[in-house]
């Protein structure tokens, strides 16, 4: 999973991920690790952790390892603006390690859950055509800067 949530962040936002990985080299998987094998559940509050299971458990196709790792990708695109700033590798490394999520509402763990289950969408038709990835854009955040 760790692996998938790299390419969806490439595809989604390269421009994100080249800082990342290029910038400040800092490697995917130090932080996605925990990110996908504990379910947000260390960078979440527990209200934020069951609103995310409710999804997980009423998704029909019974699919919650993808929509785990599209979630992770969004929650890393709402981090952007955050995330773009940075120029110190340590301090990124704490910042994805330790999130600022107790900062999130409701509403803005609606849109993160949302904007994963959106950004499914058109990498799944991708992966399933075959077509090559693209540099996605990515949404920037309103609330994680500063």
């Amino acid at each position: 999973m760790v692996k998938r949530l790299e390419a969806v962040l490439a595809a989604a936002d390269a421009v994100l991920y080249k800082h990342l990985t290029q910038v400040l080299n800092v490697e995917i998987p130090l932080f996605a690790f925990r990110w996908v094998n504990c379910l947000l559940l260390r960078e979440l509050t527990i209200t934020q952790s069951l609103r995310l299971f409710d999804t997980y458990l009423s998704d029909e196709s019974r699919d919650w390892s993808s929509s785990h790792v599209f979630v992770c990708c969004a929650l890393l695109l709402r981090m952007s603006s955050l995330l773009m700033n940075l120029t110190d590798f340590a301090v990124a490394l704490h910042t994805l390690q330790n999130p600022p999520t107790e900062r999130l509402s409701a509403k803005d763990m609606n849109e993160i859950i949302s904007g994963g289950l959106h950004l499914a969408v058109p990498v799944r038709k991708r992966a399933s055509s075959g077509e090559s990835r693209g540099s996605g854009g990515g949404q920037r955040s309103r609330w994680f800067a500063g």
